[in-house]
């Protein structure tokens, strides 16, 4: 997945595509939470 300690640092492009797919997951998962709150919100208010 990544490097091992002993192996020489990625490159720059590689270590920016890691860092960009690691915040669309992010992103997926706060945007999959607040989803599921909204509409827990919208069933238990009523």
């Amino acid at each position: 997945m990544y490097e091992h300690r002993k192996q020489p640092l990625a490159p720059k492009s590689t270590f920016y595509q890691r860092v960009l797919k690691n915040i669309m997951i992010a992103l997926l998962i706060m945007g999959v939470c607040l989803v599921i709150g909204v509409l827990g919100y919208h069933y238990t208010a009523s």
